[in-house]
């Protein structure tokens, strides 16, 4: 048997439908990811704790999809961390928060204000430092209980690691070059075709004034490809276009020559000297806590995992 729908009652429900979109993705943000025990995990709880990661320093080994994973197997831990403490009545004081919360912002110099305020900026709740925070903490007492660790480490211990990786020559600051390609394709071996091509590529080198000048030096040349700018270190160069970049200085060109693909130019846009991200006194007290109790919490989490319904919502992310 099948069934006719109005005209008047289809132009009503797609009204309808419309009138929710708008709300469209404020539910997918909040689309629920994952249960552990019976407790959501969402897209928004992603979000915001990658958002927080990046500002406090705590990049993510993988990109996209991958670290979308990694932040997510984090919050399961985090989440099982909890009530795990709460199961053996292990209690965290919005005292002890604020506590360690103060201590952060110091180092970090700033006030919790103002970093709420920062957070803030970032469309960061300042809930999901705070949800972060009295996870460590009730966990390194759940640790520290079970298997009688000291949790204290010491300031000498810091001082120590973060003078051993400040003092690491991997970490020293670098030169990297800035280069710019341009490229005149050329389909073939045609010799006529080679040599016009040449000809504009010389018209190029007369007119480039500078990296900016890429699109004007080109214009009115066919089919020309201006790769954007990127870093290079000199070590990784061939030793004769190391030595031309060199002489060649600042803001010229190196070429014409021929390229697989056509006749190749390299822009030298400059250089640029590059470190590595500071580390703060939090990150190293947090490194040797791990590297302290870590043993026993992959140990404990793993019994803690296996005993937990973890229900993957999302069928992408339990791949």
């Amino acid at each position: 048997m099948t069934f006719s729908v109005p005209g008047a009652l289809m132009v009503a429900l797609a009204v309808c439908m419309a009138s929710l979109l708008p709300g469209g993705a404020a539910l997918a943000q909040q689309s629920v990811i994952v249960t552990v025990n019976d407790k959501p995990i969402s897209n928004y709880d992603i979000e915001q704790r990658m958002r927080l990661n990046r500002i406090i320093g705590y990049p993510s080994k993988g990109e996209g999809q991958a670290a979308r994973k990694e932040i997510l197997e984090e919050l399961i831990d985090e989440t099982l961390k909890v009530q795990e403490a709460k199961r053996l009545k292990v209690t965290v004081g919005e005292a002890d928060i604020n506590n360690t919360l103060e201590g952060m912002a110091s180092r970090a110099g700033t006030t919790v204000p103002g970093w709420t305020a920062d957070l803030k900026k970032s469309r960061i709740d300042m809930a999901t430092l705070k949800q972060r925070v009295q996870s460590n903490i009730a966990w390194n007492r759940i640790i520290a209980g079970r298997y009688n660790i000291n949790t204290n480490i010491e300031s000498a211990m810091v001082d120590q690691r973060l003078k051993a990786i400040e003092s690491d020559p991997s970490r020293q600051p670098r030169t990297i070059y800035l280069l710019q390609e341009i490229r005149l394709p050329i389909d073939g071996n045609d010799e006529q075709l080679l040599y016009a091509r040449f000809v504009e590529a010389q018209r190029v080198v007369q007119n480039y004034k500078g990296c900016e000048s890429a699109r004007k030096a080109t214009s009115g040349i066919f089919n020309v490809q201006i790769r954007p700018t990127v870093p290079v270190p000199p070590e990784n160069l061939p030793p004769q276009l190391k030595q031309a970049i060199e002489k060649a200085g600042t803001g010229r060109l190196i070429g014409p020559s021929r390229a697989k693909e056509g006749i190749q130019l390299i822009g030298f846009c400059g250089k640029q000297t590059i470190a590595p991200p500071a580390v703060s006194r939090e990150q190293i007290e947090n490194m040797l806590l791990n590297e302290r109790v870590g043993l026993y919490t992959e140990r404990y989490i793993r019994e803690l995992r296996r005993n937990a319904f973890i229900d993957y919502k999302d069928a992408s992310y339990s791949q």
